[in-house]
């Protein structure tokens, strides 16, 4: 899929016993929380401080999972995270979860951020705040 993209934050997961289903493999639902360990951490590296949102931040708008191969409990995962587009109201996160022993890609999940005023409510365009920090984070143009 997105492979070729270089991922400079990555995120170790300790997979918990209840993370598992009946099938012994980690269930469907609980890679969101997995991505937002990712997604946390990026924010947090790229802006330099503990991301919380607030004030003029990112407000999640859609996200898109595509499951590769199951992950077990004694699996060793990490969540790699770059933004790779950034729009007027928008940007674009394209994240992996991979083995970390034998580098097998486990799932991709693509997620679509907004600007946003959380004190007015509404969308804003992306702050410049953001935009500078990703492109120094990532020493690239996105």
């Amino acid at each position: 899929m997105h492979r070729q993209h270089e991922f400079k934050c990555k995120a170790p997961v300790q997979i918990r016993f209840g993370d598992i289903d009946g099938q012994g493999h980690v269930n469907n639902a609980v890679y969101q929380n997995y991505y937002d360990i990712g997604r946390v951490k990026y924010l947090s590296e790229m802006l330099g401080e503990p991301y919380m949102p607030g004030g003029k931040s990112l407000v999640v708008a859609s996200v898109k999972t595509d499951f590769l191969a199951p992950v077990f409990l004694h699996d060793d995962i990490i969540v790699e995270s770059a933004v790779i587009k950034i729009g007027n109201k928008s940007l674009t996160m394209l994240q992996r979860i991979r083995e970390n022993h034998t580098g097998e890609i486990k799932s991709d999940c693509t997620t679509i951020f907004a600007g946003y005023d959380y004190d007015r409510a509404e969308t804003i365009v992306i702050p410049d705040r953001y935009r500078n920090a990703i492109k120094e984070y990532q020493n690239k143009e996105v």
